[in-house]
């Protein structure tokens, strides 16, 4: 039976911890099936590879709105980068890859195309085009009135939000199935206070360290040449697909939560086969529905092989 290129399956449950995961260990209980006909029967009986985090601190989000003909955009992204590592990785970054610079231009060094459907519409929800490129969303907060902020404050932003309290517990895991090259991927929210509003939840897949052309202008960054075309520039990061759609879906039934209680969420996604799946990363996150905000998001690779 053919999988469909893009499954997800929602089974949203209160539950008081979570079952210890090892890789390549069996799972005991079987996959609950919302519809027969879109899940490949032997999706247990196949090799399977599990990894799995949890994040129990405030971490942020950095949405890095990019092009490959973006010449100022390689020192920001450098930045960020190397704020992610100074703060044990706090700061989690994903590019999107959209607007003019991002166009792809045949025959040229630039003829790449890394943008994707759900990037393009980002762009557009959040205005970005209007702003300029690099900005960024952190957290999707609002700074001097816009959630679009210009890279001079994305760290005066990044040190305020992490001062926040940490509300929401994340665990996450991921098990994949190279033979279907298929990645399933398991949620579990625990939230430590009583908030107002809908939550939603939103798993993206990212790929890291794609090998493609960059303009940039800043010449002594790390491996960088001394001319503007950075041949063998690796891109990091780069937005891909909404697993669960562009906005995601609630965390419970109507979205509203109970403080002390966690939520569980189960989706199964077929990577695209031009992607490396052994450099593709899950990326997830929670926020209020009403303000955007992002409250907590965890990033985890997918494990290939032992």
């Amino acid at each position: 039976m053919k999988m469909k290129t893009r499954i997800y399956i929602s089974i949203l449950f209160f539950i008081a911890a979570i079952a210890t995961f090892n890789a390549c260990d069996k799972i005991e209980q079987p996959l609950l099936i919302v519809d027969q006909q879109d899940i490949t029967n032997d999706l247990l009986d196949t090799l399977f590879f599990v990894d799995s985090v949890e994040v129990n601190t405030k971490h942020l989000l950095l949405e890095d709105f990019t092009g490959h003909t973006c010449i100022n955009c390689p020192e920001w992204a450098f930045a960020a980068h190397d704020w992610a590592e100074e703060n044990d990785h706090r700061l989690i970054i994903y590019a999107v890859h959209s607007g003019l610079y991002a166009e792809p231009d045949p025959g040229s060094l630039y003829e790449a195309d890394l943008r994707s459907q759900v990037g393009i519409e980002l762009n557009a929800d959040f205005g970005v085009y209007l702003v300029g490129y690099p900005t960024g969303l952190i957290n999707r907060v609002d700074y001097e009135g816009s959630k679009v902020i210009y890279p001079f404050f994305w760290y005066d932003v990044f040190e305020q939000e992490l001062d926040k309290p940490n509300v929401i517990d994340l665990k996450v895991q991921n098990t994949f199935y190279p033979n279907l090259n298929t990645i399933q991927v398991d949620v579990l929210a625990t939230f430590h206070q009583q908030l107002e509003g809908k939550y939603k939840i939103v798993v993206y897949v990212v790929e890291d360290n794609i090998i493609s052309p960059q303009r940039n202008n800043n010449h002594t960054l790390p491996g960088a040449p001394d001319n503007d075309d950075w041949i063998d520039y690796k891109h990091r990061n780069v937005l891909r697909d909404a697993i669960n759609g562009k906005y995601g879906t609630f965390i419970s039934v109507d979205g509203s939560i109970v403080s002390g209680n966690s939520y569980s969420e189960k989706f199964i996604y077929e990577l695209n086969g031009d992607w490396d799946a052994s450099n593709c990363n899950i990326i997830t996150y929670i926020y209020q529905e009403d303000s955007q905000e992002i409250l907590q998001v965890a990033e985890l690779g997918i494990k290939t092989a032992e």
